[in-house]
């Protein structure tokens, strides 16, 4: 199944970690052979909305965490 699949079914076509979270939990109630692992794989930004104009395509929803590397240092 498709992500944006996921989207329109369990979230009304709005990327949201609970409708990832939703179908995983409707496929672990509904299927015969649910699944024991789960593993998302996709490209993500760190500007889903797109302000900075980079066109840039955010499939799944991650939290960000601030770390050394994405820090902008002058040196």
């Amino acid at each position: 199944m498709d992500v944006e699949e996921v989207y329109d079914a369990f979230s009304y076509g709005h990327k949201t970690p609970q409708a990832i979270k939703d179908f995983l939990l409707y496929a672990r109630k509904n299927w015969l052979r649910s699944p024991r692992y789960v593993l998302l794989t996709g490209d993500s930004t760190f500007d889903p909305r797109d302000y900075l104009g980079r066109r840039s395509r955010d499939y799944v929803p991650v939290r960000l965490i601030d770390a050394a590397n994405m820090e902008n240092r002058q040196r």
